[in-house]
């Protein structure tokens, strides 16, 4: 019996040492989702260009100039978002678009409400609101024909992001 007892343990613990010694560190995701770098120091860094496209709560980012893809989740409408921080003739200057896998042109509409929402260090508010059906993905741009947004801006996109809505 005492040989049951000290047999357990052993086997417990060379599981624990086996399942801890290879080492994934430095290793990339196959889906790309996880990207770091070493600095200069040794310690890993978060690349800071590795999440430009995806945003929390399934948003996406778009470069002002250029269009994605964004799919539509149930029960939300879409907001288009600008920084806080811009100029309201900056925001008002760009012309956006938002277009069905039909091609059908959706309605921009302002947003019935002042929504802002806090990434990182930048606030960002609501500037137009589109809805299309659960599923659907629709294509999202934004033209800067004034060249309002400064060259030299840190920030030079805009976010479409799923606002939830009571049934």
């Amino acid at each position: 019996m005492k040989l049951v007892w000290t047999a357990v343990p052993l086997l417990i613990a060379t599981a624990a040492v086996a399942g801890c010694s290879s080492s994934d560190s430095g290793k990339t995701e196959a889906s790309g989702s996880t990207t770091t770098t070493t600095s200069a120091t040794g310690t890993p860094t978060a690349d800071p260009l590795a999440d430009d496209d995806a945003e929390r709560g399934g948003g996406v980012r778009v470069l002002i100039g250029q269009t994605k893809t964004v799919p539509i989740p149930a029960d939300a409408v879409m907001d288009i978002k600008v920084p806080e921080s811009w100029n309201p003739a900056t925001a008002t200057a760009l012309r956006c678009t938002a277009t069905d896998r039909n091609g059908t042109v959706l309605e921009l509409r302002r947003p019935d409400g002042v929504y802002r929402e806090q990434v990182r260090e930048t606030s960002w508010v609501t500037q137009q609101t589109f809805s299309a059906p659960a599923g659907d993905e629709v294509t999202v741009g934004c033209q800067d024909p004034e060249s309002a947004v400064a060259p030299d801006s840190s920030i030079t996109f805009i976010r479409v992001v799923p606002r939830g809505v009571m049934p």
